[in-house]
């Protein structure tokens, strides 16, 4: 008798055993599916639904990472996430995390060591490049930023921002000619919103020596009226003042 009741038994934990661990395997194929509906089409309705799958599911974190508005709080979800060296989503979390530090805490050389962590995981965007070039500008590793921006426009040739930001670093850097292409690709995707990146042009004119060029970018700033007005007044008269005194 002890004999069937140890088989009797054995066959009743085998059974728990099936029905539970391939109920628990269901459940994890359809977390892992919501998570990468997620990465590929950045819902934040699939976010909410890994919020609220599982206490303390590795894929919850990032869910409720992604939803709350709290810095600190989304990098220490992402901390938990990237601890738990997930199946999918590695990448992203170290973008998502790097994100935090540089736009909202302003720790860039954190930033930069998330975006280093997302670009070797694999992570092919655009933006992870721009940020990671902006990161870098802001701990003056200018030639890395300028690397960066280039990345990001070439997997993107209309990122306006992009064009912008390496402008000013050609500028800086005193390669007008470059810097006077970007402002210019700057302007053609921007008909609107377009009054500093006048500012900048008639600058990078001014150090060409196109002094013209630059008092007719200034004076269609001052067309455009807005916050720009009073420094394009200023520029027009120091350039004026320096024509003269030229003659």
């Amino acid at each position: 008798m002890k004999v069937v009741r140890i088989i009797y038994l054995s066959c009743i934990f085998l059974l728990f055993v099936q029905t539970v661990f391939g109920q628990t395997s269901e459940r994890e194929a359809l977390i892992e599916g919501v998570f990468r509906k997620y990465l590929m089409t950045g819902d934040k309705s699939y976010a909410e639904m890994l919020a609220n799958s599982n206490e303390e599911h590795t894929y919850s974190l990032f869910g409720k990472a992604v939803l709350t508005d709290n810095a600190e709080e989304a990098i220490e979800l992402y901390t938990k996430f990237i601890e738990k060296k997930p199946k999918y989503g590695l990448g992203e979390a170290y973008f998502n995390r790097g994100f935090k530090y540089f736009y909202v805490l302003e720790k860039s050389e954190l930033a930069v060591f998330d975006f280093n962590e997302a670009v070797k995981l694999g992570v092919k965007d655009p933006y992870l490049y721009y940020f990671r070039g902006a990161s870098l500008v802001t701990i003056e590793e200018y030639d890395k930023a300028i690397e960066d921006f280039t990345t990001a426009i070439k997997m993107n040739n209309s990122f306006e921002m992009a064009y912008v930001m390496r402008g000013n670093r050609f500028f800086n850097k005193k390669d007008y000619s470059k810097a006077l292409n970007d402002f210019n690709k700057a302007i053609e995707l921007n008909k609107e919103d377009v009054s500093f990146y006048y500012i900048m042009r008639g600058k990078i004119y001014e150090a060409l020596g196109e002094y013209k060029k630059a008092l007719n970018d200034w004076q269609k700033v001052k067309k455009m009226g807005g916050e720009n007005d009073e420094t394009a007044e200023k520029l027009i008269e120091r350039l004026n003042e320096k024509m003269k005194e030229k003659k």
